[in-house]
């Protein structure tokens, strides 16, 4: 077992092992409620968001100098990629859970009006982007990423979609496609609200490489009790992908 550290772009990385073969991830479940939503969805016959959430192998006791400690073992959505050009995007306009207490509640909503989730429904937690031979040519820390602000999303995302000068536009279509598949998924789905997870962006930063788009971190999903929707969800998912036509659309007129 190894640090998780050489390509984790938002979280805390000692609560993250990368398995011995690569091929998953060790995660310290920071709520019950995390790892008991993953059995769910082991069981569910909902295909779809079994498609863009990792695969969840099950509990892993690892020994720490500290005594033994239970690990969620999960899919490492970037063994696929020779470079892995990573971004995090904490979505959803609320980010405590329903059972959050006044003083959670305090804290996360002075967090959401500090940045974009106020406004967007989604903030860039961290980012990293690779060039074809996987030397880093842009990265934004959980620390940098909080000085992000609304103007300055659009540029954000276009940085991280580039490589040496050159837009991928094939991997912000394909995220595109992703987006409206999961946008499509939360304007009829009436089980769930997520509270506070993540999109991961995945790409290699070799052309024709592996691309993807996942949901993580689960701590906070609750069940819809009241027959609505997860509005805040689908918010910062029409946020998203306005800023991303836009990126597509200016880059079409540049080349008229």
């Amino acid at each position: 077992m190894v640090i998780l550290t050489w390509y984790q772009v938002g979280g805390h990385s000692h609560h993250f092992l990368l398995d011995d073969d690569g091929r998953r991830i060790l995660k310290i479940a920071h709520h019950p409620r995390e790892p008991a939503f993953y059995r769910a969805l082991a069981t569910s016959e909902d295909t779809f968001l079994k498609s863009v959430v990792p695969t969840y192998f099950g509990a892993v006791d690892v020994n720490q100098p500290h005594g033994v400690q239970e690990y969620m073992a999960l899919e490492n959505v970037l063994a696929a990629c020779t470079h892995p050009c990573v971004m995090d995007i904490k979505m959803g306009a609320r980010t405590y859970g329903e059972d959050a207490t006044e003083a959670k509640i305090a804290e996360q909503v002075a967090k959401q009006n500090a940045s974009t989730t106020a406004k967007l429904g989604f903030r860039v937690v961290g980012f990293c982007s690779r060039s074809s031979t996987g030397t880093v040519l842009v990265q934004g820390s959980k620390r940098q990423c909080k000085s992000i602000t609304v103007d300055a999303v659009p540029a954000v995302l276009r940085e991280f979609f580039t490589q040496e000068k050159k837009l991928r536009t094939e991997v912000v279509r394909h995220v595109i496609s992703r987006l409206e598949k999961i946008k499509e998924w939360f304007s009829r789905q009436s089980s769930y609200r997520f509270y506070a997870t993540s999109l991961l962006f995945v790409y290699d930063a070799i052309e024709g490489g592996h691309m993807d788009v996942r949901m993580i971190d689960f701590a906070h999903v609750h069940e819809i009790k009241d027959g609505g929707r997860d509005e805040g969800y689908i918010q910062a998912l029409d946020s998203l992908l306005r800023f991303l036509y836009d990126i597509l659309s200016s880059k079409i007129q540049a080349q008229q």
